[in-house]
């Protein structure tokens, strides 16, 4: 690429924002949605995706709207292939959708319970024939609580995505090897879970008589016309020479990744054209009944049947609401890390918008060109009738996810998914900060928050005394991900703590590193062979988890290698913390000789003590987050 297409390329990245403002400030009202010209929508969308390629965020994409029934438009952009320069075709290259799959394993369910087959408010051990799930809440799990992600199950990373087709295993024993703990009572509330949609998956496949992924083919892909998608992994031969690499954006440009094979495959391991998700599209949006689904069918994947407020998006029986301040919407994201995509449905306005890219640094442009689609459709609105924080105390916390493990180390996880409320007196609002950035919410309703600048919204519930005699909400929604809830939480449990903790241990470790040896050397006197030895045994206890701190890192440098194999690989690394539990027994032990035989001097007595008290934080703290091996904890 020359200097002047390069200089092009960069003011483009640097005015995408603005494109995409600007793109979506014309907005039409709902009633005429209709009146745009096919012309003007296929151009407004070929904008937004070619703006989106240029920023070099994504190396290709895909883009379909269907409008009243008909196919408005079905797109590629970009590359599929970045080494031999092969562009997207929307008609054959299949994109990675992810959790979109779990579209395609309802609509089979569904299709089992039309039959009579599968009853949706059955106990799912009355199914179930090669295994049990536990009954440890002493109440049934349903298909219903599958569908609508309330089953009570914890959440597991580990064995999402394996290395290749060997490592997929039968269906039916990746269910029994992978079983998680019931952790919440059935209906209680949300929790996203894979491995409950891929459960649903099994049981529609085993009440057919047929495998899964071929029943998925024959009477959900072919009769929708899908016949360029796939559930299948790996893909047959000829449709891997068509699918879309997925990259990875490096300070180098980008790195093609391998195919990601998932063997909870109903939860994510299909791969779609953009032509047949306007099929599917058009299949959801149209009320009649059909050789796929009924009417009462479509009707149940659309209605809400988990709603914690009427004021936040809910779940429905397969997807859930993404409803964005307009008209009511429905709807499913997907993500391999590497593919991200996103399909929303206005039954209202019989409107169905599907967009995917192939890069992981694209997820951003998933929400903004969604937003400018809909906004320029009059589907969104951000209007909003504001009324004054009528409980300012109530709010303010830290908020986890309840979708996280609570039985190995991956559990730690849940510090990277949590909401923190803080609330600002001079202008009434409330800032609301995740991962990826804050927002600002004024009060609409009680204990109802609408974003000032977007259509997201919030809501608190559970508001019981808490501290001090202070109301406090236990729980918080949030509209645009209605698929999980937040649970209040503090001490070590917030990021800020367990930052302080490990900043202070950090300072106590970096102390005995750079000051012991100076001072023992100036000491040499004092410095008998037990204290040495001792002060060898302190020393190496900080330089095990120092050593485990960068061993993690390297064996994990992103989090694409994280989620695709490189979690498993931090198993072996947990000895290194169970060999720092040995050596701060050590340290405790010699305890008493250190004071009362007066192992020494005054100052280094001191300063060993305080470290003991650091490495027996930090034990407490593994403890806390179980990065511990298996066998360790199995035996403690």
């Amino acid at each position: 690429m020359n200097k002047t297409a390069l200089w092009v390329t960069k003011q483009i990245h640097l005015l995408l924002p603005w494109v995409l403002a600007l793109a979506a400030m014309p907005a039409l009202s709902q009633q005429q949605v209709a009146q745009l010209q096919d012309t003007e929508i296929r151009s407004f969308v070929d904008g937004l995706m070619e703006s989106a390629v240029a920023s070099g965020d994504t190396v290709g994409g895909i883009a379909t709207v269907v409008v009243n029934g008909r196919l408005v438009t079905a797109q590629g952009y970009g590359l599929s292939d970045l080494a031999n320069a092969q562009p997207v075709d929307p008609q054959t290259t299949t994109f990675r959708i992810g959790s979109i799959t779990k579209v395609l394993t309802w609509i089979g369910l569904l299709q089992q319970h039309e039959a009579g087959r599968l009853q949706l408010d059955n106990d799912v051990n009355g199914y179930l024939r090669a295994f049990q799930l536990s009954d440890d809440y002493n109440t049934a799990i349903t298909l219903r609580h599958l569908m609508t992600h309330t089953a009570g199950f914890e959440d597991s990373l580990k064995h999402l995505f394996v290395g290749g087709p060997r490592q997929m295993g039968r269906l039916e024993d990746v269910l029994m090897d992978q079983m998680p703990r019931r952790v919440q009572l059935p209906g209680a509330g949300v929790a996203y879970s894979n491995y409950g949609v891929a459960l649903a998956g099994y049981l529609t496949a085993q009440a057919a008589e047929q495998d899964w992924a071929a029943y998925t083919r024959q009477y959900v892909l072919e009769p929708l016309g899908m016949r360029s998608s796939s559930v299948e992994q790996p893909l047959s031969d000829a449709m891997n020479q068509r699918r879309s690499k997925g990259f990875v954006r490096t300070a180098d440009g980008f790195e093609e990744q391998n195919f990601s094979f998932i063997p909870l495959a109903p939860a994510g391991g299909a791969s779609a054209t953009a032509l047949d998700m306007g099929r599917l599209m058009r299949e959801l949006l149209n009320p009649r009944g059909s050789a796929v689904l009924s009417t009462r069918s479509k009707k149940q994947l659309s209605t809400a049947a988990f709603k914690p407020s009427d004021d936040v998006n809910g779940v429905t029986l397969g997807m859930y609401e993404m409803t964005m301040g307009g008209p009511a919407a429905f709807g499913h994201d997907g993500s391999t890390v590497v593919f991200t995509s996103r399909m929303v449905l206005w039954p209202e306005h019989n409107v169905g918008f599907f967009v995917s890219f192939n890069t992981d640094s694209a997820a951003p442009l998933v929400n903004q060109v969604t937003r400018a689609f809909a906004t320029k459709m009059g589907l969104r609105n951000t209007a909003a009738k504001y009324q004054p924080v009528d409980s300012p105390r109530v709010y303010p916390g830290v908020y986890r996810t309840t979708r996280r493990n609570h039985s190995d180390y991956t559990q730690i996880l849940s510090l990277a998914d949590v909401v923190e409320v803080s609330y600002e007196a001079a202008p009434d609002l409330l800032r609301v900060s995740t991962p990826a950035g804050s927002s600002q919410y004024r009060q609409i309703a009680p204990h109802t928050f609408a974003e000032l600048e977007g259509s997201g919204r919030v809501v608190f519930r559970d508001i019981e005394p808490g501290q001090a005699g202070l109301s406090e909400a236990g729980e918080l929604y949030r509209s645009d991900v209605p698929v999980v809830a937040y649970e209040r939480v503090r001490g070590i449990d917030t990021p800020a703590n367990n930052l302080l903790l490990l900043a202070v241990w950090a300072v106590l470790a970096l102390s005995v590193l750079l000051y012991w040896p100076v001072a023992s050397l100036s000491r040499m006197r004092q410095v008998s062979v037990n204290s040495f030895v001792l002060s060898a045994v302190v020393v190496a206890s900080v330089l095990s988890m120092l050593w485990f701190a960068v061993m993690v890192a390297n064996t994990v440098p992103s989090v694409v290698s994280f989620t695709h194999g490189g979690i498993r690989d931090i198993e072996p690394l947990l000895w290194i913390p169970a060999l720092f539990v040995a050596l701060v027994l050590v340290q405790f032990v010699f305890l008493y000789r250190v004071w009362v035989l007066g192992t020494w001097w005054f100052s280094r007595r001191v300063h060993y003590t305080l470290m003991l008290v650091g490495n027996c934080l930090l034990v407490w703290w593994l403890w806390h987050w179980k990065l511990f091996p298996d066998a360790v904890l199995g035996f403690v």
